[in-house]
């Protein structure tokens, strides 16, 4: 009967490539590379393939090398500090004149006076459009034969000002309020101005209160 002179060896194969290294949120390391969107020469901490996608977008011909070495990184856990570098990208603006706005940082402290401007620079903010729909009046007031005009004053009964919006007819306009909600004169009548039921231009569409407004440039 045979018998084994030497220990016996097993061998297993496990695959490992999708594990999570254990303590991985220790380990760091860092990229510069230019990717097609984000915040310009800001170091920001990317903890995910998903993140990284969400911040810095996909990977372009231009950086598909760096990109996938930040991605393979981040497969195996761990934080990865990201640069987006400063490679003559720009940013969209209203009056067509490029400007380089590196983040909303940059954009507070006054870098450009451009009123609106993309995201972030690159193409990719080249598509952008921005339409400033005006709601129109507060209050529609009915005051007989008030003589008042578009960008006229109307002064109610408790001495403050209103701005006149349209002038409907000669027996009632709408104003914007002023201070305070109008306080109509006896004989007089301040109605709220519905501009949720209002046609814009001749779409057919009306306006409709969603939310607030909210900074579309933003980190």
């Amino acid at each position: 009967m045979a018998s084994q002179v030497s220990p016996g060896v097993v061998i297993r194969e496990r695959d490992f490539s999708n594990a999570v290294v254990v303590g991985a949120t220790a380990i760091r390391g860092a990229i510069a590379s230019s990717f097609r969107t984000g915040p310009v020469g800001k170091i920001v901490n990317i903890g995910s393939e998903r993140e990284l996608i969400d911040v810095f977008g996909t990977p372009s011909e231009a950086n598909a090398g760096d990109w996938l070495v930040a991605s393979e990184f981040l497969r195996y856990g761990g934080q990865l500090a990201v640069v987006r570098a400063a490679t003559a990208v720009l940013n969209a603006t209203e009056s067509g004149s490029g400007v380089l706005i590196g983040d909303k940082d940059a954009f507070d402290a006054g870098v450009t006076s451009e009123k609106f401007a993309a995201r972030y620079a690159g193409a990719e903010g080249n598509n952008l459009s921005i339409v400033v729909v005006d709601r129109g009046a507060d209050y529609v007031i009915a005051k007989t034969g008030h003589g008042l005009a578009v960008g006229g004053t109307y002064t109610d009964d408790a001495a403050v000002g209103h701005e006149v919006y349209e002038v409907i007819n000669a027996n009632s306009f709408s104003v914007v309020k002023g201070s305070a909600v109008p306080t109509p004169a006896v004989g007089d009548t301040a109605t709220a101005w519905d501009y949720n039921s209002q046609t814009i231009a001749s779409t057919g569409l009306t306006y409709k209160v969603i939310q607030q407004p909210i900074l579309l440039l933003k980190d």
